[in-house]
Order: C-alpha cells, then structure tokens, then sequence
C-alpha cells in the first residue's frame, strides 16, 4: 500500500517509515501539513498518517483537504493531552487515530481499522447515489 506520513518530528517520521517499509508498505514522509497536500496532489497514497500538530498546515486542515479532492482513509497521530483537538477532529472523515510513542502493533491494527471504516464509509455513500 502507498502511504504519506506527515510529523514535523523527524525520529517520529523515521520511525513510522521504517515500520511502515518493514511491512511492506510504499512510504513516503514528509515535514508537515503543505507538504503532504503538495504530495497527495501529484500522487495520491492509498492512506495518509497525519500529525494533528505541524507547522504551515495542521493535520486536520491536510485531513480536511484531501477527503474534498481525492479522499483516502486518514489516521490521525496525537500526543497525550491534545484532546480538544482531537474533538475538532470528529467533524472530519478520520478513520482513525494513533498516540504516541506508536509501536508496530498498534500501527497495524490502525491501518486496517482506517481502511475498513474508509470502506464502510465509501460503501454507505455508494448506496445513497444508487
């Protein structure tokens, strides 16, 4: 799968790709928010890892953004005690969410929580234009 990452921390970023790679996955980590909208742009991932805090473009501005153009499921990534934020981010398409640190586990079991919402959700929309 094709995978943005966006985290203006860079040992977070690594670490994300580096799990991300070791499943297999098609990664590419950018520093924030504008960076990840100019990516997804050119060429869209199949799922998107935002940081809820960046610099230039925020997390939920990207996540806002890119479920207009070209939606794909969205997790969310979030530090302890950012839970206004994290309300902000219910009025968003946000399949899921992830706290730092992230371990390989938990990352996992997000992905296929945010596709599967993702494909629920599309399925829902699908139905209600037939």
């Amino acid at each position: 799968m094709r995978i943005l990452i966006a985290d203006d921390e860079p040992i977070i970023r690594l670490g994300l790709k580096r799990m991300l790679e070791e499943m297999g996955h098609q990664v590419t980590a950018v520093a924030n928010g504008r960076e990840a909208l100019e990516h997804h742009r050119k060429r869209p991932p199949e799922l998107a890892i935002l940081d809820i805090k960046m610099p230039f473009t925020n997390g939920l501005q990207a996540a806002s953004v890119i479920s207009k153009s070209q939606p794909v499921p969205i997790i969310i990534l979030t530090a302890y005690g950012q839970d206004s934020l994290i309300e902000k981010a219910s009025d968003l398409p946000i399949h899921g969410y992830l706290i730092k640190p992230v371990t390989e586990q938990a990352l996992s079991a997000a992905i296929a929580v945010a596709v599967k919402r993702f494909e629920e959700a599309k399925h829902l929309v699908d139905e209600k234009e037939a």
